[in-house]
């Protein structure tokens, strides 16, 4: 049993009273011990997306996390398709690798809100919001019809799979 999972497991029993916003705490702090033993992150995002590209920009990940690998998805890396190939659309979510587990959508966004530093307005704003899960769920559509809407006002279209038979 991991450091993190202790925390969530601890107080919590049949008997106590649950109090959401210690256990929200804890949750968020699994994922943050998680982040303490694994230091290769990475975050595959569409890079033609102005609000995706300004987004994992922004995040400011290295404070809190360390080695953080940004891929823009147009990009060609051979790590894309495999995601691709795996199931992942890259036009429904951005995908978060972390600690060897996949977080896709509106799940890679909450993940990065729980691990978001306080280190700028912008990181303190998106641990506020997106560290709630429901938030984080009831949100990422609109984040999407946003990306929709600025890639059909730049001239850009929705990415393609790559071919995998390549």
């Amino acid at each position: 049993m991991s450091f993190g999972w202790y925390l969530v497991v601890i107080g919590v029993h049949e008997n106590s009273p649950i109090n959401m916003s210690s256990l929200w705490y804890r949750l968020c702090y699994r994922v943050m011990a998680a982040s303490m033993t694994d230091n290769a992150s990475l975050i595959i995002y569409d890079g033609d997306c102005v609000f995706c590209h300004n987004y994992a920009r922004l995040m400011r990940l290295r404070a809190s996390l360390g080695n953080v690998e940004l891929i823009d998805a147009r990009g060609g890396d051979p790590r894309v398709r495999s995601y691709w190939s795996q199931g992942y659309d890259l036009n429904t979510g951005m995908l978060f690798i972390h600690g060897g587990k996949v977080y896709h959508g509106a799940e890679a966004i909450h993940v990065l809100g729980c691990l978001s530093s306080r280190v700028s307005w912008f990181n303190r704003l998106n641990r506020f919001v997106f560290s709630n899960r429901t938030a984080s769920t009831l949100l990422y559509p609109i984040l999407k019809l946003g990306r929709l809407m600025a890639l059909l006002l730049r001239g850009r279209s929705l990415m393609s799979p790559p071919s995998l038979r390549d």
